[in-house]
């Protein structure tokens, strides 16, 4: 035994020992680290199940301790609960761990009261596990097992207190004490959980109205608080689920408030707490719905009680609405009610979110209500910031009204104005004026965009009704407003007006002179329109350049005056350049004026052929400022270098559809003009030469293959069109160096597979024709400067693609040169015709008249060659198709009688045996296509053969043939 004794001796000191360590660390919880807070726990975990055990040892055993254990055991045990309750309070991040350390001490309590088992240890103890609840609750501490062990560990002393006899009066009544709030704790703790069943169970322990006695003011007060608290998180977390609960909860508190304790209604809180559960109560019986009577008793008694509060007379509207929405004239009673009651001031936002809602269910109603506050519950001279906030409410809900026509809206705004002229008794603050114009401006667009103008004008005419526009520093704005209005319903007079109605600065305005031009234009006043063009130009101001382009606009109709508008614009944006004027971002703009008015001018020549010729310079020039354009917002990365799809927007940037529409109608014009007598060539030379200048901006390798060659197509096809035309001016070197370098790019073009696979079979026949082109015009440079080494090196070129319209052009060019040396002329037909012999692509007739024409000028070797093998392929074209045409019987005739001469030529110089071969070809020739001069060749020949000393063989072999 005493062995035992030591045992549980050593066992209460290592506990002291603990409790004190423990102590020591709470005391510096703020910078405790990891490892000591997982040092703390493992020694609670160690010990407190053996605390525990030792706790029901010492309750059924009678162990002798000393006196000075027990006394170390208090001591300690106090100390850690003491310094724990200081912590707490300072440290929530640590709040987990020191609840466990609370229990720890608690536990340790309950060892000590084992062993000294007076019943104030006992209530000591028990108060302490009750305490832990509490911080539980109190820290929300979210730790179910925590809990658990303070309430297991609480229910036994519970029992245990339960158990002892004969307690005294003041024990009994700690004992009741404490075992309410121990049911009311935990009545909170399984309520956070929505667990209401088991919250039931507890508030049945509770039994309020049966302890009374020991019930005082302060205690009930903070139970109704803890039971409406608990029921506010449980309607906020379950809008409807449990409303019933909530609904039978604060009901009960709101009898507990009604419960005959003493000095209860005189508690500071009492009124507050009442006032809050019966606005809680009374919405949760409004959203059930289920007993008006006794929700209308709720609201009777809040209004009587409390009628200065605000929430019973939103409830009551909200109560009406249920019953039913259309009841306006109560809701509008209690609207009159509340604003005659409540302090407007503190509750001035929620008074104006009640009307508002009212005025969306009915404008006027809510206006009345409105109106009897502004008339009779705002001192104008002392409350002027109220009064302005409800001026601003006022015009707000009368133009967002969904339940008034517009002709009451502004009747409704008019008499209001006039009324409170009549009070007003300073001036509107600028905050509230430019508040209240701008309501009236959107009011009076929107109308506007609607073609309402008529209502638009009212809401701008009020806008500048001098109780508003008095120190309104836009006011220039709202009469331009008005003056367009006018326009749109063609009140012109009105319209010029307001223009003398304005400041003279105002006046001046490129926007006012805008609207100035419209009116010019309706009148028919040229004169009037330059004369606002002209102050537009002058105009320093940003929005000066966007005004002038919407001006030229306006004169459409009128073709001589955009084009004097244009050149206005011009000046002013050379101004612009030279730094004369501050404006900003115009070239957009301005590039799209000059497209419209190009665009014009060519409608204009739809209808009059002369027009395009007499403004054929002022293009000229349009271009050439599109070009300036163009390559500042390129400088500034403004193009937008893709194609542009039907539905995307750029901001201020143009696309390259937009370059090429230029180029387009640079190209198309000078092909228009191509050999006008009108036109210069130094005139079409401007024309060609933009056209190039606007292809070549765009960069091709930005866009996908069959893009990038549509472009590039037309890049090559505006470079040719500028050679072909400058040259005729002047022959320069770089015309060559340019036409070389352009068919050098169609025939990589035509070398690209990517390309080839991907054009479709018009697109490949345009660069075919593209390359007739480019080879035609570098074709006549090369003949003009008479270089045989890149001639030659261009046929080799062209015997690629086999191409009928470049052969024919090859022969044609050099027949048509009559100074062209016929050594260089031969050389030339003679290469076309030798490798189009065999190519069947290329017709009969061009491959005999190529023939025909080196036998007229000139015979060789290859002469002799060349008719061998005409004549073998037009052998198996006879042979083939018997209808040869008149003109190929006409060429072959011819070729017969040429070869036939050149046979006689060979004969005179003693060459028989040439002369025989040609004789021999000349006949074959004509055998297909004219037996008749079969014989009339073989009479010459019986005439011919004896004296050219031929044997009788060759002239019977001849006559055989």
């Amino acid at each position: 035994m005493p062995e035992v004794i030591s045992t549980f001796k050593s066992t209460l000191i290592e506990f002291c020992e603990v409790a004190n360590w423990i102590t020591s660390q709470v005391f510096e919880i703020n910078s405790i680290d990891a490892v000591s807070s997982s040092t703390i726990i493992n020694k609670i975990d160690a010990l407190q199940p053996v605390a525990i055990k030792y706790n029901k040892s010492f309750r059924s055993s009678d162990i002798l301790i000393d006196d000075d254990v027990i006394l170390k055991l208090e001591n300690s045990s106090s100390s850690l609960w003491n310094s724990i309750a200081i912590a707490i309070k300072a440290n929530h991040d640590q709040n987990v761990l020191l609840m466990r350390c609370k229990l720890f001490s608690s536990i340790l309590l309950s060892v000590h009261e084992s062993l000294v088992p007076t019943v104030n240890m006992k209530l000591r103890t028990f108060k302490c596990y009750v305490n832990c609840l509490k911080t539980i609750l109190d820290y929300k501490i979210q730790e179910a097992n925590l809990i658990n062990k303070v309430n297991e560990n609480a229910d036994t002393y519970l029992r245990i207190l339960n158990e002892v006899k004969d307690l005294t009066t003041v024990e009994s009544t700690e004992l009741k004490t404490l075992k309410f709030e121990f049911y009311i704790l935990n009545f909170q703790l399984v309520l956070k959980d929505n667990d209401i069943e088991t919250a039931k169970i507890y508030y049945g322990k509770v039994g309020i109205r049966d302890n009374l006695e020991i019930i005082q003011n302060d205690l009930l007060i903070e139970v109704t608080r803890v039971i409406y608290n608990a029921m506010t998180d449980l309607h906020k977390d379950n809008e409807t689920s449990h409303l019933l609960d909530v609904i039978f909860f604060l009901k009960e508190v709101h009898s507990f408030l009604e419960l005959p304790v003493e000095n209860l209604k005189a508690h500071i809180d009492y009124s507050n707490i009442r006032y809050k559960n019966l606005i809680l109560l009374t919405k949760c019986l409004i959203t059930q719905f289920t007993d008006l009577n006794e929700c209308e008793s709720y609201l009777n008694a809040l209004q009587s009680e409390y009628s200065r509060k605000i929430e019973p007379y939103i409830l009551n509207v909200s109560l009406i609405k249920k019953k039913d929405i259309t009841d306006y004239d109560s809701i509008n009673e209690i609207l009159i009610r509340m604003i005659t009651s409540v302090d407007i001031s503190s509750n001035f936002e929620s008074i104006m979110g009640c009307i508002n809602e009212f005025a969306e269910a009915n404008t006027k109603m809510a206006l009345v209500s409105l109106d009897y506050m502004f008339t009779n519950k705002i001192d104008p001279q002392q409350e002027t910031e109220l009064l302005e906030k409800l001026l601003l409410t006022r015009v707000f809900i009368t133009t967002q009204s969904k339940t008034m026509n517009e002709s009451d809206i502004l009747k409704s705004l008019e008499t209001f104005c006039e009324n409170l002229k009549k009070i007003l008794m300073h001036r509107l603050t600028k905050n509230t004026v430019s508040c209240i114009i701008t309501l009236l401006w959107n009011s009076g667009k929107k109308l506007e965009k609607m073609e309402k103008y008529n209502e638009a004008i009212n809401y701008y005419e009020l806008a500048l009704d001098e109780l508003f526009c008095k120190d309104y520093t836009e006011i220039a704005k709202i009469q331009r407003a008005l003056q367009s209005c006018y326009i749109m319903n063609e009140d012109f007079e009105n319209a010029e007006k307001v223009y003398h109605k304005m400041k003279e600065f105002d006046k001046k305005s490129p926007l006012t002179q805008l609207l100035m031009t419209k009116i010019s234009l309706q009148k028919n006043d040229k004169s009037s329109v330059l004369q606002c063009l002209e102050k537009i130009k002058n105009s320093d101001e940003d929005n000066s350049i966007n005004a002038f382009i919407l001006a030229i606009t306006e004169c459409k109709k009128l073709p001589e005056l955009v084009v004097s508008g244009v050149t206005l614009l011009f000046e002013k944006l050379q101004d612009k350049e030279q730094g004369k004027g501050t404006t900003t971002n115009w070239s957009v703009p301005t590039l799209c004026l000059i497209r419209y008015t190009i665009q014009m001018i060519i409608k204009l020549a739809e209808k009059e052929e002369s027009a395009i010729t007499n403004y054929f310079n002022t293009i000229a020039i349009l271009l050439q400022k599109a070009l300036t354009c163009l390559q500042k917002l390129m400088l500034s990365n403004h193009i937008h270098m893709r194609e542009k799809t039907n539905d995307e927007v750029v901001e201020e940037s143009i696309s390259v559809d937009e370059i090429e529409w230029f180029a387009s109608v640079a190209y198309n014009t000078a092909v228009r003009f191509d050999n006008a007598p009108v036109i210069t060539n130094d005139q079409l030379q401007n024309f060609t030469k933009l056209a190039k200048n606007f292809m070549d901006m765009i960069p091709l390798n930005e866009f996908t293959v069959p893009k990038m060659f549509h472009y590039e197509y037309w890049q090559l096809k505006c470079s040719l069109l500028d050679i072909y035309v400058s040259r005729r001016s002047s022959i320069k070197p770089e015309f060559e160096k340019q036409a070389e370098q352009v068919l050098h790019e169609i025939m990589k073009l035509k070398e690209n597979k990517e390309i080839e696979l991907s054009l479709q079979k018009e697109q490949v026949g345009l660069l075919d024709i593209l390359l007739v082109d480019a080879v035609s015009i570098y074709y006549d440079i090369l003949l003009e400067t008479r270089d045989r080494q890149k001639l030659g090196h261009l046929l080799e070129i062209t015997q690629r693609y086999q191409n009928m319209e470049i052969e024919c052009m090859l022969v044609d060019a050099v027949l048509i040169l009559t100074d062209l040396p016929e050594f260089l002329q031969i050389e030339i037909i003679s290469s076309v015709l030798e490798r189009n012999l065999s190519n069947m692509d290329i017709s009969d007739i061009y491959v005999c008249f190529w023939l025909r024409t080196l036998l007229e000028h000139n015979v060789d070797d290859k002469l002799s060659d060349f008719s061998g093998r005409l004549l073998t392929r037009l052998k198996i074209n006879f042979s083939s198709n018997t209808s040869a045409s008149d003109t190929l019987k006409q060429e072959v005739e011819l070729i017969a009688t040429l070869c036939w001469n050149v046979g006689i030529n060979n004969l005179i110089a003693e060459k028989k045996d040439e002369a025989m071969r040609w004789f021999k070809d000349a006949l074959d020739f004509a055998k297909l296509v004219n037996n008749g001069m079969v014989t009339q060749l073989k009479d010459l020949w019986k005439s011919l053969a004896p004296n050219a000393a031929y044997s009788d063989s060759q002239i019977e072999s001849f006559l055989s043939l």
